[in-house]
């Protein structure tokens, strides 16, 4: 049986855009996910650490803003420093032929230059829990924005969650159960 990474299996469902929407691109990182929670037991579910790209855009008037994942854009919220992305796939599993219904949240605080710097240069402990420094009022530290040399952004830190949640009137499986797989996500622009 071939065990796959979870995350990657939602890319295949949204429709390739190239290039990424929007007017405003917010960066190409790199991204290293580290497992940091599973409480699956489906084996085809893999909590193996894994790579990937994410580009990050938006709209310049704030009407939307995205995710591409290799060619695959998907909506995002943006708040200046937080974007956020979740999307959902029917799938079906071996152990679980009812189906389930996957719902994959990606979570990333965008640092800026001087931001990272504080942190030296590294993802800082609970990125999206107060960890990123707030910019001060002296601008000494400021945060994600454009600047003459492009957008102002070197560190993506968060999180990815991946949730399998029973499909409704699929039938009964005892196997199936509801579960939760956490990746911590690292990354830097490219």
């Amino acid at each position: 049986m071939r065990r796959v990474a979870l995350p990657l299996l939602l890319l295949a469902v949204a429709c390739p855009a190239t290039p990424p929407p929007g007017d405003q691109n917010l960066g190409v990182y790199g991204v290293h996910a580290a497992p940091a929670g599973r409480d699956c037991q489906l084996a085809e579910v893999s909590a193996a650490p894994f790579d990937f790209q994410a580009t990050l855009s938006r709209q310049s008037d704030g009407s939307g803003a995205w995710l591409t994942l290799s060619g695959y854009s998907r909506d995002a919220g943006w708040d200046g420093q937080v974007l956020r992305s979740t999307a959902a796939a029917e799938r079906v599993f071996v152990a679980c032929p009812c189906g389930l219904r996957i719902v994959e949240t990606v979570t990333l605080a965008l640092l800026s230059q001087s931001q990272a710097d504080a942190v030296g240069l590294a993802c800082p402990p609970g990125p999206l829990d107060g960890g990123v420094p707030a910019p001060t009022a002296d601008g000494g530290i400021t945060a994600p924005a454009f600047t003459a040399q492009g957008f102002d952004a070197i560190l993506a830190c968060g999180e990815l969650t991946t949730e399998l949640e029973l499909v409704p009137d699929s039938g009964v499986c005892p196997a199936c159960l509801p579960c939760t797989t956490r990746f911590d996500l690292t990354g830097a622009r490219r």
